[in-house]
């Protein structure tokens, strides 16, 4: 993008208060929208947390302190006052969103944390480690030996939730959601941690499970998957409601989806490129050429806005405002694309 590079955030903020155009290497790859969508926040394998204004592609600082390996994840709480953070140091930070003050902690030696995300209330959070297990933690205590619930088992035991690395989790009322390397997808009961069924709708690793903000019974989630597909599916009905692309299979293994508003989704891949689907339909509306790399996270926010973030070094906003033409689509994302650079 345009601008000095420049990777001190001190300097950066300099140059931003100053009416300098900023090209920062430090956005990372990884990236969520607070819940209101004006701010972003990126992250990725320099540890740092950079905050954003989502309209501007303004740059407002750092969020510290860093942590202490590369950052796998980040999300925040529904009512949007706290962040939680993995990182492959075996670390994970339940951080105040508005400075990054470690509120709580949790932390394991040899392992890393894949993701994490919060109860509804915000009062605990869910995480997967590469190891295969999914802990339960509080956000109350700052070490993590307090802050321990229980451990995610199918024998309701002190057991790993998954045969191979637990790649996601996510939480909709009293439903947790994991993914696993192992192809399939469990869902538990959020308040006892028991598990209530495996999905196996998925024939390779399945990744990023994300439930549908829009549906009020809170019970359709979305998941990616080796398989070149993505599978959006009911946790209590246990059907399966679509798939995408329905034949022939995605150009490349699919590592990340959301739900957007008027029944769309947006999934991410290995070529770069987000895709836009009418998932009810299974109707691809439009392929987004604005990544070189690995698409690794991507969201919607309320307005329609659409967040990515890749291996290229880059976060992106881009307004879909309507899908249909594809021509017409790619030529606004262009025009709207706010991007932010960062240090591979």
């Amino acid at each position: 993008g345009p601008g000095q590079e420049i990777d001190d955030v001190a300097e950066a903020l300099k140059l931003v208060r100053a009416g300098k155009p900023v090209n920062f290497q430090g956005a990372g790859s990884t990236c969520d929208f607070t819940p209101n969508g004006d701010q972003v926040v990126t992250a990725g394998q320099d540890r740092k947390l950079m905050r954003w204004d989502a309209r501007t592609g303004a740059l407002l600082g750092e969020l510290e302190p860093r942590q202490g390996g590369s950052v796998n994840s980040v999300h925040f709480s529904p009512d949007g006052t706290k962040l939680v953070t993995t990182g492959d140091d075996g670390s994970v930070f339940v951080r105040n969103a508005s400075n990054g003050d470690v509120i709580a902690q949790a932390d394991y030696i040899a392992v890393s944390f894949t993701d994490a995300t919060f109860s509804p209330d915000g009062q605990r959070f869910v995480a997967s480690l590469d190891s295969g297990w999914v802990g339960l933690f509080r956000t109350r205590a700052r070490t993590g030996t307090e802050n321990f619930i229980r451990w995610l088992d199918p024998d309701n035991g002190d057991g790993p939730a998954h045969d191979n690395e637990a790649t996601g989790v996510a939480w909709s009322r009293d439903r947790i959601v994991t993914t696993g390397a192992d192809g399939i997808a469990r869902v538990w009961n959020g308040t006892t941690g028991k598990l209530l069924w495996t999905y196996r709708g998925h024939s390779g690793a399945v990744w990023n499970p994300s439930f549908d903000p829009s549906d009020p019974s809170g019970r359709r989630v979305i998941t990616t998957s080796d398989d070149r597909t993505a599978r959006v599916w009911d946790v209590a009905t246990r059907k399966t409601l679509s798939v995408l692309p329905r034949e022939g299979g995605h150009p490349q293994a699919i590592a990340t989806a959301a739900f957007g508003p008027d029944g769309r989704v947006a999934t991410g891949d290995s070529v770069g490129s987000p895709r836009i689907w009418d998932w009810r339909r299974e109707k691809l509306l439009a392929v987004l050429p604005v990544h070189a790399e690995f698409v690794n996270a991507i969201e919607f926010n309320a307005d329609g806005r659409i967040l990515s973030a890749s291996d290229d070094g880059t976060a992106r906003i881009y307004t879909c405002q309507t899908c249909v033409p594809l021509r017409q689509l790619e030529k606004l994302a262009r025009g709207l694309t706010k991007t932010v650079r960062a240090e591979k």
